[in-house]
């Protein structure tokens, strides 16, 4: 099947699951860690950088198109 339209990788590789499930990992790391209901552990997020966070993402999805 040829995906017209998208780069080698198809639909899961550059727009669907790998990129969409980094960055719902991301945010349930984030949940978690500020929400995990555990009594007696307190923990802060110090910084969240979303630049980062998308930067790593598309270097994931480059990686993978290139493995394919």
């Amino acid at each position: 099947m040829v995906n017209a339209g998208l780069p080698l990788g198809g639909t899961c590789v550059n727009v669907g699951c790998v990129p969409s499930k980094t960055l719902l990992w991301a945010g349930e790391v984030l949940h978690l860690a500020t929400r995990h209901g555990v009594p007696g552990i307190e923990l802060n997020v110090e910084r969240f950088d979303f630049a980062t966070l998308i930067r790593d993402e598309l270097a994931l999805v480059a990686r993978m198109r290139e493995e394919k």
